[in-house]
């Protein structure tokens, strides 16, 4: 998987990019792993491909007028601006600026996607901000984008627990729980969500559960999430497996 995204890098450093896409923060979802082949093989191609990513997100993506990174490079939507934000950009790109050292930026951009995306009342996320024009484009409180925000959070918690920083990893483990108790309340008894979590038209979906249960289980054995939510993370196994045949 690393040398595939790396042999369909960009030439701005983009990886895992094919034909003409206009994706900003998910190439960089592809990041850690080229930097972690780097480190088991010593091949510097890996090295030099997960430089340019960081380069492309430290110095040449879209940013809005309070730095955070974009998520695309246009706008799919009439009417609005390039200059979007969406929920997903919380996992595709702070972990890997963690682990390449940037932690302080990582932590910057997050809580810049929750200040454009956090509903006060409810806690949650909505799915997609632009900043361009000051409106939503879906003010959905979207279970699988509160997902992603979820495990972005808890990959930069872990790696700023390897390298030391516990005042990053404090922060980042106080927001996720913040989100997880939010999202707990729309829980269904099986475990899972309705894909618009406050909507319950919206059909019943597993990957949010599923994102909320990994978040759940890293945090109890990183020893930074209390072991009482450990049932809710066992009710989504439990599901989940019922949907896997032989």
């Amino acid at each position: 998987m690393a040398h595939d995204a790396v042999l369909r890098q960009k030439e701005d450093g983009r990886l895992a990019v094919i034909n003409e896409n206009i994706a900003v923060t998910d190439p960089a979802a592809n990041g850690e792993v080229v930097w972690r082949t780097y480190e088991r093989t010593g091949d510097t191609q890996y090295c030099e491909a997960a430089q340019k990513m960081l380069d492309f997100l430290m110095h040449h993506a879209p940013r809005t007028d309070t730095n955070c990174i974009c998520h695309n490079q246009i706008s799919f939507h009439e009417g609005y601006s390039p200059d979007q934000v969406w929920v997903d950009s919380i996992y595709m790109a702070p972990p890997f600026l963690a682990v390449m050292g940037e932690i302080t930026e990582a932590v910057a951009q997050i809580e810049g996607y929750l200040a454009y995306l956090r509903d006060a009342k409810t806690g949650l996320l909505y799915h997609i901000y632009d900043a361009g024009t000051g409106r939503f484009v879906r003010q959905k409180l979207w279970a699988t984008g509160n997902g992603w925000a979820l495990l972005g959070m808890a990959r930069v918690a872990e790696i700023a627990l390897d390298k030391g920083d516990t005042d990053a990893a404090g922060k980042m483990i106080a927001y996720g729980k913040e989100l997880l108790d939010a999202m707990l309340k729309y829980r269904l008894a099986d475990g899972r969500f309705h894909d618009i979590l406050n909507d319950p038209d919206s059909f019943t979906e597993g990957t949010a559960a599923m994102m909320m249960a990994t978040f759940i289980y890293r945090g109890i054995a990183g020893g930074w999430l209390s072991s009482e939510y450990i049932v809710h993370a066992d009710r989504v196994r439990v599901t989940m497996e019922e949907y896997v045949d032989d």
